[in-house]
């Protein structure tokens, strides 16, 4: 199982991007200079933080830009992460259900 999280920074480009960990916290921040449109001046900044789940190595965030402008940030999880698979019993149909109810009073 991995980490994964995608985000479209939209008006940003790859140089504009950076992605790190600190204190086990992942950083997205992109930011461009003030630029000229038809309306004016403009300038842009996005920051977003996402906790890391505990156990996962920071050192194994990895992030990618695909060619429509998504940002894909991802990491391993690992098994110890993870904690214990949930068991859920299935009942056999030819055996009844019953619900426990409390004692009346």
């Amino acid at each position: 199982p991995r980490l994964e999280d995608r985000l479209r920074p939209g008006h940003f480009a790859t140089d504009e991007l950076t992605v790190k960990t600190k204190g086990g916290v992942v950083e997205i921040t992109g930011k461009h200079k003030e630029q000229q449109d038809k309306h004016g001046y403009i300038s842009r900044c996005l920051i977003r933080k996402y906790t890391l789940h505990q156990g996962v190595d920071p050192t194994k965030v990895s992030s990618f830009l695909s060619p429509e402008g998504t940002l894909t940030v991802e990491a391993p999880i690992p098994k110890t992460s993870r904690g214990p698979e949930p068991h859920h019993p299935v009942p056999h149909p030819s055996q009844p259900q019953t619900a426990s109810l409390p004692p009346e009073p």
